[in-house]
This record gives structure tokens, sequence and C-alpha cells, in this order.
């Protein structure tokens, strides 16, 4: 159903929070642009199908957190580890998150268990390597089977697999290959010019 609110997305793991302060433009620069050709009603809520409508919000709040935020931009990160911040309605403006974030997620990790755990989220967005890449723990994040995560480099594959963990919790994956040429990573190499 519609709401007044703004549709609250958390960034976990935020570093400066450069991506929040982005996405944060980034929205704003739509607003104004959908102001500018009339696209917004005078009350500053977009008219049915236009703007965050269409998903049942009439805007989109941008909230960062990282255990240890490097020199930010102005008030825009809250220092929370992961598992704490996706708990904690005060870092959201008093709320609880609907969406979570997570760019470069450290590897050997998992903070997708916590996220699922929170009733309010609907999505999470993970950004980075999937599966056996340098991003989170493969079966706990990804539901990547071939190393079961444990930490001895083992091809478990042989293991038979179960329901992958975000399944159970009734979430469901959706790779986005096409973006991968947008990304920045820390893998990336100069002399390789094709993504694969």
């Amino acid at each position: 159903g519609n709401t007044n609110r703004p549709l609250r997305v958390l960034e976990l793991g935020a570093g400066n929070g450069l991506l929040r302060y982005s996405l944060t433009n980034a929205v704003a620069a739509l607003d104004s642009r959908e102001a500018s050709a009339g696209g917004i009603a005078a009350s500053g809520a977009p008219p049915k199908g236009h703007g965050f409508d269409s998903i049942g919000f009439p805007s989109v709040a941008f909230y960062a957190t990282d255990v240890k935020p490097s020199v930010s931009f102005p008030d825009s990160v809250t220092t929370a580890d992961a598992e704490s911040a996706v708990r904690d309605s005060k870092v959201c403006g008093g709320f609880p998150p609907d969406v979570v974030l997570v760019c470069w997620h450290p590897m050997h990790f998992d903070w997708t268990q916590s996220v699922r755990a929170v009733p309010s989220v609907k999505e999470y967005v993970m950004v980075g390597e999937t599966d056996f890449g340098i991003c989170g723990a493969p079966w706990k994040t990804w539901g990547y089977f071939g190393d079961d995560g444990d930490g001895d480099g083992a091809d478990d594959s042989h293991i038979l697999p179960t329901t992958p963990p975000y399944a159970e919790d009734g979430f469901t994956r959706h790779a986005l290959p096409k973006m991968s040429s947008f990304q920045i990573g820390k893998t990336d190499e100069p002399w390789r010019k094709l993504r694969g």
C-alpha cells in the first residue's frame, strides 16, 4: 500500500559515506527535474506513476553506518557495527530500514543473516564479487556451494547442498550481470580491458 513516509535505505559498511551522499544527491536531482517538469504536486508528493510512488513511497531516505567511519561527508555516517545497526531503529531516523545496501561486504563475514532477521527489511542489495569472490562468505552470504565457508579452503562440492540460507529466510537471489561494467572494485586490474 501507499505510504506518506520515505523508503528507508540503510547502507552497512559505508566507509566515508560517499555512496550515501551520492545516492541522496542523485535522488534530489531526480526530484528537482520532476518538479521543474511539473511532475511533483505542490504538496511535494509526486502524482501516481511518478517518482517512487510506483513502489509505494513518495521519496527515499538514505542512511549509512560503519564500525569505524573514515573521514566522512558531514553527518553522513553513523558509527555502528553492521549487526547492531540493522536492528537499531535510531540509525534510520527512529524507524527500522526497508532496504539494506552493502557494497564490498568484508570477506569471510556474513551480515546478511542479521539483515534477513529484521522483519521490516523487504530487500537487500549486495554490490561486489559474488560466490567465490572477496565479498562475504560463499555459502552464508551467497548460497554458493563448493566451499562451505569453514575456512579450510577445501572444495566441499562433494557434499550435497541444502537450501541456501537466504531462501530459508524467504528471500530470493537475482544476479544483475549487466551492472558489472559499472563497478570499480578492489580486484580490478588495469591491464584487464574486458569484464567477464
